[in-house]
């Protein structure tokens, strides 16, 4: 009994020190990730902006409905497998750029998301920016120090090269691609975050 109490407490205390942690963290977070495909330009602009078609390959959506727009803006439900999120399109600009933000959650996070695409010598580059806030101070923590703030944007990478027939490997667009010389690389993640990965 008394070792049970003894456990208790200090599980109690961790959880403490978690939360008081995670209140310190700013609940503004900034990930950029990239990854290559074989397939073109104008094949990942399709699938990207195919919304309905999001819980065939994304994991955590179980379905997408188109709501009504406003201000010429278009929404979409999106329902996960942890609540409701309503998306807003942004900036559509076929077939390189499209951005997506939060306009109401049932989660504990949300945020914005630009999806670029562009040509690459192995087909094409796509990279995805989160500009995003998690409100809960006990998921800052696990997403700052467990988890990692770009673990979601390296799931859906590797999640749309499975749909695609493709095995991908996302990085941090800070890293050195293949066959560019450390000399000639650039940091295409410059813009100032309060925490990024």
């Amino acid at each position: 009994m008394q070792w049970t109490s003894i456990l208790a407490a200090v599980v109690v205390a961790v959880m403490g020190a978690v939360v008081a942690i995670g209140w310190k963290l700013p609940p503004e977070h900034r990930a950029t990730r990239e990854a290559e495909f074989t397939h073109g330009v104008d094949e990942l602009w399709a699938v990207l902006t195919d919304f309905p078609g999001l819980p065939d390959w994304m994991p955590g959506v179980r379905g997408v409905q188109r709501l009504d727009a406003v201000e010429g803006k278009d929404r979409w439900l999106y329902e996960t497998t942890e609540g409701e999120l309503t998306m807003e399109v942004v900036t559509r600009a076929a077939p390189t750029l499209l951005t997506i933000r939060t306009v109401r959650s049932e989660l504990a996070f949300g945020g914005t998301w630009t999806q670029r695409i562009s040509p690459s010598a192995s087909g094409s580059l796509v990279t995805i920016t989160e500009y995003g806030w998690i409100s809960n101070p006990f998921f800052r923590f696990m997403a700052r120090y467990v988890f990692g703030i770009s673990t979601t944007l390296d799931v859906a990478l590797a999640a749309l090269g499975r749909h695609l027939g493709e095995s991908v490997s996302p990085r941090d667009p800070r890293e050195t691609p293949p066959g560019v010389s450390a000399a000639g690389a650039h940091d295409r993640n410059d813009q100032p975050a309060l925490i990024t990965e």
